[in-house]
């Protein structure tokens, strides 16, 4: 007949196979919990690495930089993704803390407490064990004394009835014989008695040990097992929950994900590069003829200069301020220093307060110009609806003196009105910077008068032509003087030629150097004397160069000197003035509009045509 299996009691006779059992669910449950312990590490681990990559792919950019680069919707789009990402492995985090502050603990405390509950159980067993098996060895001791008392008996009786047969025995031997035999009787039936009895209480120990007592150990050893099992569930179970709890916020997390990509927009980004970097310069001017004169007006200047009718020099570099070096507001331009210069000497270079942007070209100074405009006005408007409220709260304080202090509110107000008044000026000064950039659109690629350099020989002085005289100083072929010609150009400043033009300055009996020029109609010779800057404001900047074509960092620069910038492997630059074979040249950033020297050797150049 079927027997329930629900009891322990029924592995009466497997009591080493419960233990073994007992020991390794509880080994289990501790493993368990050491698992744990390790995922809520691995989780631990995946966030840092997780946040790790995302500050490495965000970076430490310039706020210019910054705004630059979220212009385009593809960038925006994959830092929302990282930030979301970030987002993640913070639930990663929650999920390791919930792991490893409530989960693995309780599983440590309840593998101690299951323990020591089997402990005390088997403790129990072997006590049980020990009663029954002493009632059983009393037992077996009575037995083997009953045995023995039987047959010492046995033979007592046989030979007292060995010595009743024998007739030569006399009556003495018999009797005491008999009174033997009667005695080793009398032993064994004591010896018996006393078997019977601890037979009796070995059958009742044995009894009350398998019906009631092992059982009752064994149901015990089986309720740790049963709550070592519940707790192994409810383990399991916490650590799921420690999931699902932020699946929720992960699903929104996708979802945001999601809709950060959904925002990419090829096309706006294909606008927005021409947004940031549209200059607002035309097409170069198609180049002039010049027509040099007749070669044989060289000896009439030789003559000329001869008599001393018109003397020459070297040019000193510097400012040329004369009327056709001009930009289209009416500002000199400036002539840059070397590389040489700046690093080795010269005056540091004067600081455009005019404009915060002047190093920007003109559509991109326009756009930064508007959108500073932009904000002022939204300060100014709150500033002046603020102004409306402490004009009511005086009015206010007047009709009822009890709600407030009037004097206070003026104070306020003339506080309130003297910043909408600087507002106002540095609006109405942001507003002509932006017509002033407005002005210079739509010039050509390099400024007006941006003519092709004269050669050497174009020049001409009585001792003999400096070939360091600037080319942008050359007058042209219809015998203007003056007139500069690309005015980014820059000549080589070597140590050599700064201390010849010095000298050649000082020896000068004039206080500046005439150009001549020779007139191909009437071969006559004009010289013009453009004013010269003082030696302290050489090489000053005024404005911004333009672009003379684009290049690529081949390898990384540092920029540990004064004068340099740092550029990156693989950086695009802007070329603003090419090498005179001092190694160095001058490049500007595309998105900071930052300006500096690098190794020429470090880059990969494209230049413009006829730049």
């Amino acid at each position: 007949m079927f027997e329930s299996t629900s009891t322990w009691g029924n592995l009466w006779d497997q009591t080493d196979i419960v233990a073994n059992h007992t020991q390794k669910g509880i080994d289990t449950f501790e493993k368990y919990g050491q698992f744990v312990k390790e995922r809520a590490a691995i989780e631990e681990e995946y966030a840092s690495k997780l946040r790790s990559l995302v500050k490495k792919n965000l970076g430490k950019k310039p706020k210019d930089e910054d705004d630059a680069a979220h212009s385009f919707t593809y960038l925006a789009s994959f830092h929302a993704l990282l930030r979301e990402i970030e987002s993640y492995a913070a639930q990663r985090e929650v999920i390791a803390e919930s792991l490893k502050k409530d989960i693995y603990p309780s599983v440590t405390q309840k593998c101690q407490q299951l323990k020591a509950n089997r402990k005390a159980h088997l403790a129990e067993l072997t006590a049980i064990q020990g009663g029954m098996n002493a009632t059983v060895d009393m037992m077996c001791k009575q037995q083997k004394n009953y045995m023995k008392a039987f047959k010492e008996a046995e033979n007592a009786f046989l030979k007292y009835d060995k010595a009743e047969k024998n007739m030569d025995l006399s009556r003495a031997d018999l009797e005491k014989a008999k009174t033997n035999a009667t005695n080793r009787n009398h032993a064994c039936e004591e010896s018996k008695q006393s078997y019977a009895h601890s037979l009796e209480m070995a059958n009742q120990a044995q009894h009350e040990y398998y019906s009631n007592r092992l059982p009752h150990v064994l149901d015990a050893l089986r309720a740790v097992d049963v709550e070592r099992i519940e707790e192994t569930k409810k383990a399991m179970m916490k650590s799921v929950q420690a999931e699902t709890d932020v699946v929720n916020v992960v699903q929104r997390i996708y979802g945001d994900m999601n809709s950060a990509i959904s925002k990419i927009d090829s096309a706006k980004d294909t606008v927005t590069l021409v947004d940031q970097n549209r200059t607002g310069y035309v097409f170069p001017e198609p180049f002039p003829f010049e027509d040099l004169g007749s070669p044989s007006a060289v000896t009439h200047a030789d003559a000329m200069s001869s008599d001393g009718s018109h003397s020459t020099a070297t040019l000193k570099r510097g400012t040329i301020n004369g009327s056709a070096s001009r930009n289209p507001n009416g500002k000199s331009v400036q002539r840059k220093s070397s590389m040489h210069h700046r690093l080795f000497g010269g005056s540091s270079a004067k600081q455009n307060a005019e404009s915060d942007y002047g190093s920007l070209p003109p559509q991109q100074k326009c756009r930064k110009l508007q959108h500073k405009i932009e904000q002022m006005e939204k300060e100014m408007l709150t500033k002046k609806q603020g102004m409306n409220g402490m004009i009511k709260m005086q009015q206010l304080y007047k009709a009822n003196p009890q709600m407030g202090n009037v004097d206070e509110v003026e104070s306020q107000m003339s506080t309130n009105q003297k910043e909408i008044d600087k507002l106002a000026s540095e609006i109405e000064k942001m507003k002509k910077l932006f017509r002033d950039a407005q002005a210079e659109l739509n010039t050509p690629l390099g400024g007006i008068a941006d003519t092709p350099h004269r050669p050497p020989s174009a020049l001409t002085s009585g001792g003999g032509s400096s070939p360091r005289i600037p080319s942008s100083l050359g007058g042209s072929a219809d015998g203007r003087t003056g007139t500069p010609t690309s005015g980014h150009k820059r000549t080589s400043y070597s140590e050599e030629s700064i201390s010849s033009e010095g000298s050649s300055a000082r020896n000068s009996s004039t206080p500046s150097s005439a150009v001549v020029v020779t007139n191909g109609t009437n071969g006559s010779q004009k010289s013009g004397t453009p004013p010269l800057a003082d030696a302290s404001d050489v090489y000053e900047d005024v404005e911004d160069l333009p672009v003379l074509g684009t290049c690529k960092a081949v390898y990384a620069f540092d920029g540990g000197s004064d004068g340099t910038i740092i550029m990156k492997e693989g950086e695009e630059l802007l070329l603003l003035e090419k090498d005179e074979g001092d190694g160095w040249t001058r490049v500007r950033t595309a998105g900071t509009k930052r300006e500096g020297f690098v190794p020429t050797s470090y880059l990969e150049c494209k230049w413009y045509p006829n730049s």
